[in-house]
């Protein structure tokens, strides 16, 4: 079951392309993703690495954004 975990809205002043990096802590491994997306975009899935009890960086997709508002989404993938 996929539930939201965090929503918001962000403001993008230069479009472009934009590298979305998260700040993670994955307790084991059936815990390790989630789930990310941008104005209602497709989910894109990140995570899914072998870095347990620790806090780590986790790159992940390039969004391409205009200029404007746009509203991001988190949601959970495993519990």
């Amino acid at each position: 079951m996929t539930t939201v975990m965090c929503f918001g809205s962000f403001d993008v002043i230069h479009p472009g392309e934009y590298q979305f990096w998260a700040r993670c802590f994955w307790p084991a491994g059936c815990n390790n993703s989630f789930f990310v997306s941008i104005d209602n975009s497709s989910k894109i899935k990140f995570g899914n690495d072998a870095i347990y009890n620790k806090w780590h960086w986790v790159k992940a997709s390039i969004f391409t954004l205009n200029k404007g508002n746009h509203n991001l989404i988190i949601l959970n993938d495993e519990f």
